[in-house]
């Protein structure tokens, strides 16, 4: 219990330290909401002194940065995260509008890549020293180092828009007429425009599991209790998923918690790309306008969903492995 107190302590500290950290950056970037876009309505070469300023007091920027940032995270305890400037809906609205797309898209990929990594992982494990094993250690290498904007990129030229094949959408996830289609062809159609950024985005988190299953796996091959089952003479399946495996899953555990950054962070390039309305892509679009209510806003969820995953991990591993409960 003193454990759990302590990391949920921890938890809102750190939230707390990102929200800062984060404003300060916003705060020292060149340009702001009022420079680059200004007075609602007028172009940015029309905008003089004046209306900037007019348009800095009413959102606030006019006030001492430590003022603004109390008071932001006063309104947040209660996801209360302000008005976005550009649209003048509240942040929590946009935010709830985007996030099923991203959530569905990450959460997918994220699945995919779990699954394949453990399998993978074990394949290559049980074929260590051989060419198989060596085929997968260069592709694995391969995905981690090509960046994940460079493969959407080539998914697109290659297999969208009729350029060299026709086989993926290139853009959003519902073609024309979607409401009108019977539900398993709705099923069908944003299945359709999904695999290819779900693709995408599971790649390098695939690679990344698949060589931590495989270490794993490796390790465990060469212990005590493994040796053992074999000498009861148990088949080498057995083995392989019934002892080594679970005794190999443990560090996944901890890296699909730092896997949920990298794949939201990913996700706002693949968003683009395929023109899909996710958090993402609101993110990419406030960072341009400078809309420090939705940057803010897409920020802190982002962080909460991020660190809620890495305590989840910490405790499940705490929980499977006794070991580490014996520590606390």
């Amino acid at each position: 219990m003193a454990r759990l107190a302590g990391r949920l302590l921890s938890f809102a500290a750190t939230l707390v330290a990102i929200s800062l950290v984060t404003f300060l950056l916003l705060r020292l970037t060149p340009g702001d909401p009022a420079s680059l876009s200004a007075a609602r309505g007028l172009r940015p070469g029309q905008v003089n002194a004046a209306a900037a300023q007019q348009f800095r007091e009413e959102l606030g920027l006019d006030r001492p940065l430590g003022v603004q940032w109390v008071g932001w995270l006063r309104r947040s305890a209660t996801f209360d995260f302000g008005t976005s400037w550009r649209t003048g809906l509240p942040v929590i609205a946009e935010i709830g509008q985007r996030l099923p797309a991203t959530v569905g898209l990450n959460a997918t990929a994220l699945l995919l890549a779990c699954l394949a990594g453990v399998v993978s992982g074990v394949f290559f494990a049980a074929h260590r020293g051989r060419a198989l094993d060596r085929i997968g250690a260069a592709l694995t290498f391969v995905s981690l180092a090509l960046p994940s904007f460079a493969l959407g990129t080539a998914a697109l030229l290659l297999f969208g828009g009729g350029r060299y094949f026709d086989l993926i959408p290139v853009q959003g996830l519902r073609s024309e007429g979607f409401e009108a289609m019977p539900l398993a062809r709705r099923l069908a159609d944003l299945a359709w425009h999904a695999a290819a950024p779900v693709v995408v985005l599971s790649c390098g988190s695939l690679a990344s599991f698949s060589r931590t299953v495989r270490a794993g796996m490796v390790e465990a091959l060469q212990q005590d209790f493994v040796l053992a089952a074999r000498a009861r003479g148990l088949s080498e399946r057995a083995v392989l998923f019934r002892h080594a495996l679970s005794n190999s899953l443990l560090p996944l555990l901890s890296q699909l918690g730092l896997s949920l950054p990298m794949l939201v962070s990913g996700s706002a390039i693949i968003e683009r790309l395929f023109g899909i309305p996710g958090l993402g892509q609101l993110l990419f679009e406030a960072v341009l306008s400078r809309d420090y209510a939705v940057i803010m806003g897409v920020v802190t969820v982002v962080a909460v969903a991020t660190v809620g995953g890495m305590l989840l991990a910490d405790l499940l591993s705490a929980l499977l492995d006794p070991r580490l409960r014996s520590r606390q």
